[in-house]
């Protein structure tokens, strides 16, 4: 009995350690996912599992900074709808967020949406994307602000 609950604990352990986002330091900081270093524009696939959640860092400097997501496809489809949430964090605390969803019968969706915002003090920043009610959503991230690297 305890090798079998032995044998689950590991599994779980095991399962959780590939489940969560890689974790890397720039001299302190915590590195979340790719690093983004200039403004511009990343691509990026997730679906309705949490698993495929795709995180950046990004070091910002206050002042407005503008994400704008675009969904350019899907696969899969298991619900009515499916679409993509974008999040705008600063540690725990969240500095925007917005989704963009499409209904599963339009057969070209090309949903967008934006975070426009104002941050109060400079810093390393996360952006989370996630997806909803598809197997595959294909996107792409145009961040706009005053990018600087993080050391």
């Amino acid at each position: 009995m305890f090798v079998r609950i032995g044998r689950t604990l590991y599994a779980l352990a095991i399962f959780l350690l590939i489940q969560s986002p890689p974790l890397a330091s720039a001299r302190g900081v915590p590195i979340r996912g790719q690093v983004i270093v200039s403004n511009g524009t990343v691509t990026g696939t997730v679906s309705k599992c949490s698993c495929t959640d795709q995180w950046y860092t990004v070091g910002l400097r206050r002042g407005e900074t503008t994400i704008v997501a675009k969904i350019k496809g899907h696969s899969g489809v298991a619900a009515p709808s499916f679409g993509i949430r974008v999040g705008l964090l600063r540690g725990s605390q969240t500095a925007g967020f917005a989704q963009a969803a499409c209904l599963a019968t339009q057969s070209h969706c090309r949903a967008s949406t934006r975070i426009s915002a104002r941050l109060a003090s400079s810093g390393a920043y996360y952006i989370k994307v996630s997806g909803l009610g598809s197997n595959g959503i294909s996107y792409t991230l145009h961040i706009q602000g005053s990018i600087y690297r993080l050391r």
